[in-house]
């Protein structure tokens, strides 16, 4: 039995490491981000391929007709007819698949510790690395969203090893710390709306919320579904205001919220609504000519927009399951922690992409392990 469970944590490993060398790459230089940002897909799909491969017992599932690997299956048959329908390249398989698999794999593994703390040191040497950088080469809001990202990774592992020690004030105070006096001004010099907003919602979740309020599991679902619900409708109700009446997205502090994004919603709109059940695939320009920015600026736009109508409510009903059955009894300390992060990456996807693409979903997947990690294996104070 020991060396079963020492040949799955070798796979991890593995697996965790193809994902830390891309992250390692991409967020340390704008060379290998620009190549990684076009292929990152196929190594992150590999590492998700593994863990499936290690954790999953394909055909016994199958023997027993487990809902969610069926739905899974049916959706990667839909994806390969519809790149097809859409003209698309083999990439559109990749963003998609990854997406959907890390929503099945997420309450079906259980890591070594160690690895989170090695994701966690790497998060922080990557943060330290960016000091006094102005993300030279990096799009403004990509470079805000690396340190956030990787600020938040960085608190994973202080958190679990002051927990072991007992000393979870020093978590506390080294993430508020970290997203007060670097990350925030890191947004607002690069006038990064989301990330900005991202670390206001953090903050109040993890900080302000009322504790038996954020446990309430009836509160908790019907404002997860308010948020998605939102997350959908935004870029659906901006652009239409935008194009019918010429009204623009709400004024923050003397400037548009939504940064103009108005008029590429509605050009990303105009093209879906001639293949809502294909989609229109990753080869924007030959379904959008004058398409003024590649960038989507939603997730959940992203998914409709590009893999049509049926992908994106099988992976409206994946999240939502994944999202709902966190057991929020057990929601202290770090498992909390990574619940205010999902919640504030569903938030900043509103107006990013986000979980939608390789680097943002497997950050989003990385704290979705955390929560669903197993009660014995006692990082995570119960």
């Amino acid at each position: 039995m020991y060396n079963i469970k020492k040949s799955y944590v070798f796979f991890d490993w593995i697996a965790m490491g193809i994902i830390m060398i891309v992250y390692c790459l991409a967020y340390t230089s704008v060379e290998y981000y620009n190549l990684m940002i076009r292929h990152a897909g196929i190594p992150m799909a590999v590492s998700l391929i593994i863990m499936f491969l290690n954790h999953i017992n394909v055909i016994q599932a199958i023997k027993n007709k487990e809902k969610e690997l069926i739905l899974l299956i049916c959706a990667g048959i839909i994806v390969v007819i519809n790149m097809f329908l859409s003209d698309s390249g083999v990439g559109v398989l990749f963003d998609i698949f990854n997406l959907l698999l890390l929503l099945y794999l997420a309450d079906k593994i259980d890591l070594d510790k160690r690895i989170y703390y090695c994701m966690s040191m790497i998060g922080f040497i990557i943060l330290l690395l960016w000091i006094g950088k102005n993300g030279e080469g990096y799009n403004a809001n990509t470079s805000t969203a690396i340190i956030f990202e990787m600020a938040g990774l960085s608190a994973v592992g202080i958190h679990m090893l002051c927990t072991r020690y007992k000393k979870e004030w020093i978590a506390k105070v080294y993430l508020l710390t970290v997203m007060l006096g670097y990350v925030l001004p890191f947004a607002l010099k690069n006038n990064c709306r989301s990330i900005t907003l991202g670390i206001g919602v953090l903050l109040f979740l993890y900080y302000l919320l009322p504790w038996k309020l954020f446990k309430n599991k009836k509160i908790f679902n019907l404002c997860l579904a308010a948020l998605i619900g939102v997350g959908v409708a935004f870029p659906i109700i901006c652009s239409k205001l935008w194009n019918v009446y010429g009204i623009k997205g709400p004024t923050i502090l003397g400037s548009s919220f939504t940064g103009g994004r108005e008029s590429v919603w509605n050009q990303f709109f105009y093209a879906f609504e001639k293949a809502p059940i294909t989609g229109i695939g990753n080869d924007f320009l030959a379904k959008i000519p004058d398409l003024e920015h590649y960038n989507v600026h939603n997730a959940y736009l992203h998914i409709l927009v590009v893999y049509g109508v049926i992908l994106f409510v099988i992976f409206l009903y994946l999240l939502f399951k994944r999202l709902t059955s966190f057991e929020l009894e057990y929601a202290v300390g770090l498992r909390r922690y990574a619940i205010c992060f999902l919640i504030t990456i569903l938030c900043i996807s509103v107006m990013e992409t986000t979980f939608a693409v390789s680097f943002g979903n497997h950050i989003f997947f990385i704290f979705l392990l955390v929560v669903f990690e197993s009660q014995e294996r006692v990082f995570i104070k119960s």
